[in-house]
């Protein structure tokens, strides 16, 4: 079950984002950065929309922003709104390299979505990794697997 987010920890953590890529880069970047994240957000509330679900609740997070669904989604569906983010990012990346080049904007898209498809439990690619095992094995197998990739990818990130 998945911890609710208070509206004080979700401004703590937009302002602390928003305070960190203005301090760390130049705001040309950060200004990008904010428009490929609204982008995937977009890509993934698109999926619901298209899969009939309810629209979702937006929050911010530690990882940078976060759409919960009003009710659980199937595995197979989960799946798809994942993967919806990252493609979004993809297609954007695919469309700044025709109509523009290889500009920064289109490797911040490239960045993002290449960063979210990582089979991590709390990205968009571990969401996907578990709708697809979920279709296959009972839950708490597709947990354990997830943990054990998760665990590895950042381990293999670390070296």
């Amino acid at each position: 079950m998945e911890k609710k987010t208070s509206k004080a920890e979700n401004v703590f953590s937009a302002l602390l984002w928003l305070f960190g890529l203005f301090w760390l880069e130049t705001p040309a970047v950060a200004i990008l950065t904010l428009l490929a994240i609204l982008l995937h957000e977009s890509g993934h509330l698109c999926a619901f929309l298209l899969l009939g679900e309810p629209t979702p609740r937006l929050s911010a997070q530690s990882l940078g922003l976060r759409l919960f669904e009003r009710r659980p989604l199937s595995y197979k569906r989960e799946a798809v709104v994942a993967l919806s983010g990252p493609l979004a990012n993809l297609l954007c990346f695919f469309l700044s390299l025709l109509l523009s080049g290889a500009s920064l904007g289109a490797y911040v898209h490239l960045f993002l979505a290449l960063g979210n498809l990582l089979p991590v439990e709390t990205l968009d690619g571990g969401r996907i990794l578990e709708g697809m095992l979920g279709a296959h094995f009972e839950a708490k197998t597709v947990y354990a697997i997830c943990r054990a990739v998760s665990f590895f990818t950042l381990s293999s990130a670390l070296l």
